[in-house]
């Protein structure tokens, strides 16, 4: 052991936390790598707001070190705060194996699982959290936020008074019982306890994310539009000014500079002759594309509901196949892919979708994800004989929708968090679509989301007469498989069932959006919704 890593255990040992953070992280700047040193010096470079190199230095530290639970531990809540879920579900469940029945561990752990709708998994974790910790709060507050979730008035009404008894100041429990209060058609009652929380949480932090877009939920249901505006604005401020430093430090380009550039650099496939002959034997394939909160999940969940349909999770298989080939370094390459090179690519991305939905022989493969529309140029490289679903609805009904929900955060939906930024990366998407419609050999069948709510079972005709199906009256029970895992703002508000509250919406905010709305035009009169 180093005298470097001593020192840090003696300031440790004698309970001196400043002491200890300052010589870990001068040992990391000197080359030392000992878990100890490696977990202080990121919490240090976490206090000054870099978290992006923090979780860098955590991976690496689990990397040299995988047996030390503390560290995954770490990582797993580091990933949880800046919206990582999925990592930070990993990371806290090895920590766990590590490391059984810690608290620690357990309640992030249920937080991650809930973050990721799985509410049976959240509500185990914290069932073990409440048999660690008897008579606690917290835990009480946490089994109260999934109770709200599952709609359970009852079990989330005395779970959260339990843990207020116990804990009057606990912001989960006031907070659920807010959001049970909204739930229940009470947005004065919500919107007051919010502004109450608010005084006590401040306005930054993930406390106030969660008060912020309650009171603007809250608002909205009172028909106070310009307030609940000014609440979802400062909200995901807040959530960018957390984001920012993450994204900036994985040095990546910004998605709406992708748009612009795919666009800018587009022009014709070449000619590669035939497909190759895959034994997969799928009978249809589908790509559902368009904008986030454009109509894609009510279109793949009705999908879903037809017994020869199969759909694919919100999961990026194309990128995780072939997706480099679209960065700035690698885009010549998609010009000069061979037929093998074709073949390969294809392989890769059916193998990965029957690990996903089962034996693909027979069905029709759904892969939606709206932002596959960047990914066209590849999509049309790759898949030539896949169906091509443009999900279209009124662009001011989109912008103020994605500027609303609230997103699991990654560098696409950082584009949505401010009004102009979403502006901006809509524009950038529609030219790369038309321009895609103009050069690339690719069909782009309009479904309009106005019309998919209206008359469900027209439309969805439509649709399957491409892939030579008929409707199934299953196919409208789109509300259930919503519900079965409620992930997105989309899943979420699905589970209401088929409704056109939604459309023109954007006509109640119409004096905040118009700073935005002369730039919404162009596709508003394109799309042909003047």
């Amino acid at each position: 052991m180093s005298e470097a890593v001593k020192r840090v255990m003696e300031r440790v040992a004698q309970a001196d936390r400043a002491g200890a953070l300052a010589l870990a992280g001068q040992a990391f700047a000197s080359g030392e790598r000992h878990p100890l040193v490696v977990m202080l010096a990121a919490e240090q470079i976490e206090a000054m707001d870099d978290a992006g190199r923090a979780i860098q230095m955590l991976r690496d530290g689990v990397g040299d070190a995988p047996h030390e639970p503390e560290a995954w531990r770490r990582l797993g809540v580091l990933l949880g705060r800046t919206g990582q879920h999925v990592e930070a579900r990993a990371a806290l469940e090895q920590a766990d194996m590590l490391w059984p029945d810690q608290p620690m561990i357990v309640e992030p752990l249920g937080h991650a699982c809930l973050a990721l709708a799985d509410l049976d998994a959240a509500d185990a974790h914290y069932q073990r959290l409440e048999a660690m910790m008897p008579g606690r709060a917290a835990p009480l507050a946490a089994r109260a936020a999934v109770a709200v979730r599952r709609g359970d008035v009852a079990g989330a009404t005395m779970l959260g008074e339990r843990a207020l008894t116990v804990e009057p100041d606990n912001i989960t429990a006031a907070l659920s019982l807010a959001r049970l209060a909204l739930d229940q058609g009470d947005a004065a009652e919500a919107e007051a306890r919010a502004t109450a929380l608010l005084t006590r949480v401040g306005e930054h932090g993930e406390a106030a994310v969660g008060v912020l877009g309650l009171r603007a939920d809250a608002r909205d249901a009172m028909g106070a539009y310009d307030l609940a505006f000014a609440d979802y604005v400062a909200r995901n401020q807040e959530v960018h000014r957390r984001t920012a430093p993450l994204l900036a430090r994985q040095g990546k380009e910004r998605r709406v500079d992708q748009a612009r550039r795919l666009h800018r650099g587009l022009k014709p496939l070449p000619v590669t002759g035939s497909l190759p002959r895959e034994e997969h034997g799928l009978r249809g394939h589908l790509f559902v594309l368009g904008f986030p909160r454009s109509g894609t999940t009510l279109l793949e969940k009705a999908l879903a509901g037809h017994d020869a349909i199969r759909t694919l999770p919100e999961i990026d298989i194309v990128g995780r196949v072939a997706g480099g080939l679209l960065e700035r370094d690698q885009i010549t390459r998609l010009d000069s892919l061979t037929p093998a090179d074709i073949a390969a690519l294809r392989q890769r991305y059916f193998d990965a979708a029957a690990v996903e939905v089962g034996p693909l022989q027979g069905i029709v493969l759904v892969d939606k994800l709206p932002l596959h529309s960047v990914a066209l140029p590849l999509i049309a490289r790759l898949f030539p004989d896949a169906t091509l679903l443009l999900s279209l609805r009124d662009p001011r009904d989109v912008v103020l929708s994605c500027i609303r929900r609230r997103f699991q955060m990654n560098a696409a939906m950082f584009e949505l968090l401010r009004p102009v930024d979403a502006v901006n990366y809509y524009e950038a998407v529609m030219q790369l679509i038309l321009a895609c419609r103009h050069t690339l050999p690719v069909t782009l069948h309009e479904v309009r989301h106005e019309a998919l709510v209206t008359d469900l079972e027209k439309e969805l005709c439509g649709i399957l007469r491409l892939v030579g199906l008929e409707w199934q009256p299953a196919m409208a029970d789109f509300a259930g498989r919503a519900a079965a895992r409620a992930r997105t703002p989309s899943d979420l508000q699905l589970t209401l069932g088929l409704n056109a509250n939604g459309v023109g919406y954007w006509r109640r905010y119409t004096d905040v959006l118009a700073p935005w709305l002369p730039r919404m035009q162009r596709w508003v009169d394109h799309w042909g919704y003047a």
